[in-house]
């Protein structure tokens, strides 16, 4: 706890930071990006100067916009329309530099309209999803459900050793920015 009183950080975030089992805020900064994907920097401003490339394929539940940086996926959204789901992604990265790539996405794609159409697919993306560290515990134990089963979220809950949180799984599955994936 060297840095407990480190006033760059409010007593709330220290406290979160240490109860996450981090033995520093320095330690949770320096590996905050690995577990969450986005820079903590970047997630507060929602990500200026950010270049996020995506593409869009047609399935059997809609249109599929895959999108992501260079560091992993960011987003996957299923909609009716390529227009409402480049401005959902707009909305979402609005200081974001958007740019469709097609070619680059195709494989990436391809896996994912496979998941939407219920088919197997091997996928093991890198992510990019911005979330606090509780919405990080809830989405690794989304990905570690097998293709095909279900789980409550009070049965996510138990598996993440909080029980009684419930409503926040429910809230953290809600807020899943690749929930397709």
């Amino acid at each position: 706890m060297e840095d407990l009183d480190d006033a760059r950080w409010p007593a709330g975030v220290i406290k979160a930071v240490y109860g996450a089992g981090y033995g520093s805020t320095r330690a949770f900064h320096e590996k905050a990006s690995i577990r969450l994907g986005m820079e903590p920097s970047t997630d507060g401003s929602r990500g200026p100067g950010l270049e996020i490339g995506y593409t869009l394929t047609p399935s059997c539940v809609g249109t599929v916009l895959v999108a992501a940086t260079e560091r992993g996926l960011c987003s996957v959204k299923v909609g009716p329309g390529e227009a409402l789901l480049v401005e959902a992604m707009r909305m979402e990265f609005p200081r974001s530099e958007l740019q469709r790539s097609d070619e680059e996405l195709a494989g990436v794609a391809a896996s994912v309209r496979a998941l939407a159409e219920g088919r197997s697919a091997e996928l093991d993306l890198p992510l990019d999803v911005k979330g606090t560290v509780f919405q990080a515990r809830v989405w690794e134990a989304l990905r570690r459900i097998p293709a095909g089963k279900t789980r409550s979220y009070a049965e996510v809950a138990g598996s993440i050793g909080t029980p009684s949180a419930v409503r926040a799984v429910a809230n953290a599955c809600g807020a899943n920015p690749v929930a397709l994936v």
